[in-house]
């Protein structure tokens, strides 16, 4: 279990998460992010479904892993009704913005393992706020695979 938990920290610290925020491991835990101490887990969807609400409740973070490699994911992102605003895909790492089908901003942060891919959805208000808008990069900026 330290083990574990070290790799967490080790893998967020690598990722330049603030060390008073929260540390949140996806269901299958494959996959980790962190947020602000004020973001509380929602769990009106089901506990261990990884959505975590900002205190305001403007903004929310879903983490989950699915079975894709990450060429795949952005694929998907592409072909899809919410067509990309802006995409950056490296080998290892995708960040992006897309349209959604409801109001509001809608990003999309996404690290490979070796069996899947670890994809963290934030969406924010629809009437921009630079100082969330700051917040919500910073988040998708620790998501990560647990390698």
């Amino acid at each position: 279990m330290r083990a574990l938990l070290f790799m967490l920290l080790a893998s967020l610290m690598s990722r330049d998460a603030p060390v008073e925020w929260t540390v949140l491991v996806d269901p299958t835990g494959r996959c980790v992010f962190a947020v602000p101490p004020d973001w509380r887990v929602d769990e009106s969807i089901g506990p261990g479904f990884g959505l975590v609400r900002s205190r305001d409740g403007r903004a929310t973070a879903l983490l989950t892993w699915v079975h894709k490699p990450l060429t795949a994911v952005a694929a998907e992102l592409s072909a899809s009704p919410f067509k990309p605003i802006d995409v950056e895909l490296s080998p290892r790492r995708l960040v992006g913005s897309y349209t959604g089908g409801w109001p509001g901003t809608h990003h999309v942060a996404a690290t490979e393992d070796e069996a899947g891919s670890c994809v963290l959805y934030i969406d924010g208000p629809e009437k921009r706020d630079q100082a969330l808008d700051r917040m919500i990069d910073a988040i998708a900026a620790t998501a990560d695979s647990v390698r």
